[in-house]
């Protein structure tokens, strides 16, 4: 119920994709973090997602709280086999890649960045099976953005961090 109320509010309200065409720092650093986090996991490449991220590195979905403390960790519970079978999914059947609707920066200062985000899960002709809207929580440590914490509606897919 809470995914079709999340849908129903994603489909009524309209957002700016500050992503689309960012012009200064940090907007520019968090879309490019933002970016790479998104072509990793369609890469399927645990080790570059893994590296997308500042650890300790939080997810919650719903009930559920996630924290990885090393990449180590986070790629140890996000395989390729887990990103390449994600399309089995009874849930999201077809699911093959996922793509940014939009992203917007809602509150930042030079060591932080919150962005709201809506992702969609897309079959193999690019049609949406499901949309997500979350919270992505950015931190700057020496110089370097990670992603520390998200919040989400998506399951957690074959038990990983997707």
């Amino acid at each position: 119920a809470a995914i079709a109320c999340a849908n129903v509010a994603y489909a009524q309200e309209e957002h700016r994709n500050d992503c689309a065409a960012p012009q200064t720092e940090p907007l520019i650093s968090g879309c490019q973090l933002l970016d790479e986090f998104m072509a990793a996991f369609n890469a399927a490449d645990p080790v570059t997602f893994a590296a997308t991220n500042h650890y300790p590195h939080v997810r919650i979905t719903g009930p559920v709280t996630t924290i990885w403390n090393t990449a180590a960790e986070y790629e140890a519970s996000n395989p390729r086999e887990g990103f390449t079978n994600k399309g089995s999914d009874t849930k999201f059947k077809g699911w093959v890649r996922s793509a940014w609707a939009w992203r917007e920066l809602v509150q930042y200062s030079d060591q932080s960045m919150h962005f709201t985000v809506s992702f969609d899960r897309l079959d193999a002709e690019d049609k949406p099976i499901a949309s997500f809207e979350s919270l992505y929580i950015l931190t700057n440590r020496d110089g370097e953005w990670g992603i520390q914490a998200r919040s989400s509606f998506a399951d957690i897919a074959n038990g990983g961090a997707y």
